[in-house]
């Protein structure tokens, strides 16, 4: 009956990073009114993989550069507000790149983004092995070392040092593939080592499945925004052993149903936007269904925010 409803009257699907998690307008309420106490507060008890979501949105939402620096006070201020500033600071970067490929950015944002991206890397090295926050702190900074090209030996230390915590940082395993991909600092190869590798643990983690998607999807996107061969891309997301490698990803993670929703979204995510985007809309459903209001920055800042809610009523125009 419920998804009856849902196909007969489709709801309005906005993007909304307030609603990665409950507590993220509180959060930058507080961040705002320089309420620290609270804003800690507000963090305490929370899982891993809350953390990520939560600090997944309040990134998103805050504009102000210097908004975390009396918190953060020169690396002295408590680990929440070096991860915080840090992964804000990083969100600035990209923000102040913009999009595009890399020649067609201006110096003037070039300067301006690595400026940001020193600030985020300052704050988040300190914290690397803090037993609550190192990891995400590890997730963010893995993306900081992409956009300041340093070297593999750098980035792999980061990795493994975010590997030695108990939970699986999907963002953070997302930005290192992303990194190793052709684009920056790897090639088409390596990046699918890297995500075949991890996912072949996704009987444990079915989370990992999604970075074979992420893969595909970084492939495909090579060849229509790099190579510029819309016949090539197109090809390439109607393959059915491409949609065939997508399917037993992601079986794992449908097969889930004894776990807090929120330690999947990601993974939910990036099968909704690579399944939609493949045209395989029937396929992105139940992924839909899994993600609720709690759309995440990527894929969709790459697929389209624009393209968000149509993808949505497609999906679920196959619901029964």
């Amino acid at each position: 009956m419920r998804r009856l409803i849902q196909k007969l009257f489709p709801i309005s699907y906005p993007y909304r990073p307030a609603l990665l998690h409950p507590r993220v307008s509180n959060v930058v309420h507080h961040l705002l009114q320089q309420d620290h106490k609270e804003v800690t507060n507000l963090f305490d008890g929370l899982s891993s993989c809350e953390i990520s979501l939560l600090n997944e949105g309040v990134s998103e939402l805050v504009q102000q550069d210097d908004l975390l620096d009396s918190w953060f006070d020169d690396s002295n201020g408590p680990a929440l507000s070096c991860l915080l500033r840090g992964t804000i600071m990083l969100k600035r970067a990209w923000y102040y790149r913009g999009w595009g490929r890399g020649e067609d950015v201006s110096d003037d944002r070039f300067g301006r983004m690595y400026w940001a991206l020193d600030m985020a890397l300052n704050s988040l090295a300190p914290i690397v092995d803090h037993p609550k926050y190192g990891s995400e702190a590890c997730a963010r900074l893995i993306k900081v070392q992409k956009g300041l090209d340093a070297s593999w030996d750098d980035i792999d230390a980061v990795l493994n040092q975010m590997w030695s915590f108990e939970n699986i940082n999907l963002i953070g395993e997302t930005n290192y593939l992303i990194a190793s991909c052709e684009k920056w600092l790897g090639s088409h190869d390596k990046m699918f080592q890297f995500a075949k590798d991890r996912a072949s643990y996704r009987s444990d983690h079915p989370e990992l499945g999604a970075l074979l998607a992420v893969a595909h999807y970084e492939r495909h996107m090579y060849l229509e925004r790099f190579d510029e061969d819309q016949t090539a891309a197109d090809k390439y997301k109607s393959n059915p052993a491409i949609i065939d490698d997508l399917l037993s990803n992601r079986s794992h993670l449908l097969e889930t149903t004894n776990s807090p929703k929120d330690s999947y979204v990601f993974a939910h995510n990036i099968f909704a936007g690579v399944l939609s985007e493949f045209g395989q809309y029937e396929l992105a459903m139940p992924h839909f269904e899994a993600i609720g209001s709690s759309a995440s920055p990527y894929p969709w800042h790459f697929i389209g925010i624009h393209r968000l809610q149509h993808m949505y009523n497609k999906a679920m125009s196959y619901a029964s």
